[in-house]
């Protein structure tokens, strides 16, 4: 199966189990521990099927010590950036569609990048939009901790990689958190 063809099933996979009322996306333990800690988080804006991760700083009752990043682009051509958010900033439509932070918003480079998916293996291997906009993320911030989110359905048993694709460290779905690669890059 092409990587086309599998993103088409695990779109309509996905979209199916969001359609029939997909649990509450619990806040993991280990993020819990990062949001109290000085490092750079970049997030992402749910597309409404996706497992929505801005909930995990908006829930808090306690202030977020991490600085929360999003990604951004000026232009469609432009590689992805990651500007500063937080909880009650405005959000603005970006040229692909998805929401972004303002213009002015600082940019910084993330010590954690957590990326939607599309679908996962049990290796690692992440299926993205298939843009490569992630991919070129990680190449650029080579130390950051990847960490793929995702619902448990969209695993398959095997994701076919290209040479430029990156693979996660880290997958959290509703039901765990799976660890893959350098341990060392996890944050305390």
């Amino acid at each position: 199966m092409t990587k086309a063809e599998l993103r088409r099933e695990l779109r309509a996979l996905r979209n199916e189990f969001v359609a029939s009322g997909a649990p509450v996306f619990p806040v993991p333990m280990e993020f819990e521990a990062w949001l109290t800690t000085p490092i750079r988080i970049g997030a992402y804006v749910s597309n409404g099927k996706e497992p929505d991760v801005l909930g995990w700083f908006n829930a808090r009752s306690n202030p977020v010590e991490c600085t929360v990043t999003l990604p951004y682009f000026a232009e469609r051509s432009d590689e992805m950036t990651f500007r500063c958010w937080k909880p009650g900033d405005a959000l603005f439509p970006s040229p692909f569609g998805f929401l972004q932070p303002d213009h002015h918003a600082d940019c910084v480079a993330p010590d954690i990048v957590l990326t939607p998916l599309v679908g996962f293996d049990g290796s690692g291997t992440r299926l993205g939009q298939g843009a490569g906009h992630y991919d070129r993320a990680f190449q650029k911030w080579p130390n950051a901790l990847r960490v793929g989110i995702s619902w448990a359905v969209q695993e398959v048993p095997y994701i076919p990689k290209d040479a430029w694709d990156v693979p996660l460290d880290m997958i959290i779905t509703e039901c765990n958190v799976r660890h893959f690669s350098r341990p060392e890059a996890i944050p305390a």
